[in-house]
């Protein structure tokens, strides 16, 4: 089911950290640097942007619960989240894959990206944005659906309808 967006994001992800190694070094010395760092800069953001979702996808996996992907490559998210079919407890492991792995986001553009080119500073902006939505918006409705006992219907993307497509 994910497979297709597997390769998709693969390939995000190789492209992605080719223009932070190939565009960063020349941002530094070419004319157009700012706007060569930027472009590097953000292959870092999307590649942990696409690390977070697979991180909540994979741990959704691993709890056993009920996902459904997108009919279209072009969907922004990865996945949905049954609502209806799946537990307080999986919705919980679910969360705490994505979380994981943004954490670790944190720590590669803190603990490792150097600290001066600009393309680093995107890279430790745009990383930082994410997790900052991480915790304003997914923490709140994890602690919500953990104190109510009840899955918040916003985690449902996308559902499937009656025929098997998504709404």
């Amino acid at each position: 089911m994910l497979i297709k967006f597997a390769i998709r994001d693969l390939a995000l992800v190789a492209i992605g950290i080719s223009l932070w190694l190939w565009l960063g070094p020349l941002a530094q010395e070419a004319r157009f640097g700012d706007a060569l760092g930027l472009l590097a800069g953000l292959g870092l953001v999307i590649t942990a942007y696409l690390a977070h979702e697979w991180g909540h996808a994979l741990a959704a996996r691993m709890a056993g619960a009920r996902i459904y992907a997108p009919h279209t490559l072009l969907h922004v998210s990865l996945f949905s989240f049954d609502t209806k079919a799946n537990t307080t407890q999986q919705f919980a492991l679910m969360s705490l894959g994505g979380f994981a792995v943004t954490a670790i986001a944190i720590w590669f553009a803190y603990g490792w990206l150097p600290d001066e080119p600009f393309a680093a500073k995107v890279a430790r902006g745009g990383i930082t944005l994410l997790a900052s939505i991480t915790v304003f918006v997914e923490v709140p409705l994890l602690l919500v659906g953990l104190a109510t006992g009840r899955i918040p219907s916003v985690v449902a993307v996308f559902t499937p309808r009656e025929d098997g497509s998504i709404a």
